[in-house]
């Protein structure tokens, strides 16, 4: 499952949360998210997924259910496909980092919950 320092980020984050081993992964689902002024819903399912060999091997990509929309009927650009993801519909928030945005000897689940902060808040 995940490192005791990663559960350890999820409490202290106060989020409430499921884990579910996956093939090859963990997948973290925080349970009603709360979203960025912007964006609606309010709240959704958030869902990680972490790799077997998290941290060396980076997080790619999140999940949302219900989708998210811009409050502005805008789109959000690469949030239009929808899997199915432990029987449930997620949309995929396709974001990718870039090798020189992970740092595996220092960065952390904690780390890429900022990241998709700053996401979600660049498409508010």
């Amino acid at each position: 499952m995940l490192r005791p320092q990663d559960i350890r980020e999820l409490d202290r984050r106060g989020y409430r949360y499921l884990l579910l081993e996956w093939p090859g992964e963990t997948l973290i689902i925080l349970k009603e998210y709360v979203l960025p002024e912007g964006l609606s819903p309010r709240c959704a399912d958030l869902l990680v997924r972490v790799p077997s060999l998290f941290p060396v091997v980076k997080p790619d990509m999140f999940w949302m259910a219900p989708a998210a929309t811009r409050c502005d009927g805008l789109v959000i650009p690469a949030t239009q496909v929808t899997e199915t993801i432990a029987e449930r519909q997620w949309q995929r928030w396709s974001r990718h980092l870039q090798a020189s945005q992970w740092r595996a000897d220092r960065d952390d689940l904690g780390t890429y919950l900022d990241i998709i902060d700053h996401c979600l808040q660049a498409a508010a």
